[in-house]
């Protein structure tokens, strides 16, 4: 009979255990699914995050190329400068105008490259654009005889600390000798209108020889005189007044009109 009692209860509490541990493993089941279902969540997530950064690096290249593209074609000089003037980067424009390659003008002195020296020329803005922070432009010539319009662009970052410069230089040579020869063209023009104005006022002629004196005082010939000042030429005749004077026994036919 205590045997019987013994194995019976041994008997519940088996059951129990089993209860227990079968109660164990569908929680545990049901555990695993939730966890499984959070992990193919974040996975989505995951996935859908990592495409999206795939895109945005696709588009940072492609804006990066066609940034470098477009700064390669530029027709002007575009270089990033340090603050000591050493060049970090430079268009292929630059390799153009000092004949040199690209990669020879990195890590070149900018006042080097265009004036021959590594100091600061007086003319140079980018001594003020570093000290104002803001754009400076100046023309100036070269050692060679060019001609540059230089502008100076700080890179300044969000704390107002100044980062490096944007140097541009443009090549307006042709540009100054269009300007020379039309200030040329101008003081011809003035010279020809004060020629002009001379001839248009009063002018002291002789009454008999007809020669005029000039505002020096000195008698000239008309036709010398009209020809300094305006440019005219003369080509001699005689008209036929003249001629029957000087000459009454020919009959001179000289196109009179009567």
């Amino acid at each position: 009979m205590h045997n019987e009692q013994l194995y019976s209860k041994l008997g519940r509490k088996i059951r129990e255990l089993e209860q227990d541990f079968k109660d164990y493993l569908r929680g545990l089941e049901k555990s695993v699914q939730e966890r499984s279902r959070e992990l193919e969540a974040a996975n989505v997530k995951l996935k859908a995050e990592v495409k999206g950064r795939k895109k945005a690096q696709h588009e940072i290249q492609q804006v990066k190329r066609e940034w470098e593209i477009t700064f390669g074609a530029m027709v002007d000089w575009v270089s990033l400068v340090h603050l000591d003037g050493t060049i970090i980067r430079s268009n292929r424009r630059g390799a153009q105008m000092f004949k040199a390659p690209v990669r020879d003008l990195t890590g070149m002195n900018i006042c080097q490259v265009l004036h021959g020296t590594p100091h600061t020329v007086s003319e140079c803005p980018m001594s003020a654009a570093i000290a104002s922070g803001r754009r400076k432009s100046v023309e100036l010539q070269l050692a060679d005889g060019r001609w540059m319009m230089i502008s100076i662009d700080p890179l300044i970052d969000d704390n107002n600390n100044l980062l490096h410069v944007v140097h541009i230089s443009r090549d307006i040579t042709e540009r100054k000798a269009i300007e020379v020869e039309r200030e040329k063209m101008v003081l011809e023009l003035k010279a020809a209108l004060a020629d002009v104005k001379i001839l248009s006022g009063l002018l002291p002629i002789c009454a008999v020889c007809k020669k005029i004196r000039d505002d020096k005082g000195y008698w000239n010939q008309i036709e010398a005189y009209i020809h300094k000042h305006s440019g005219t030429r003369f080509s001699h005749g005689i008209c036929p007044d003249c001629a029957h004077e000087l000459y009454p026994d020919l009959d001179l036919d000289l196109g009179k009109k009567t």
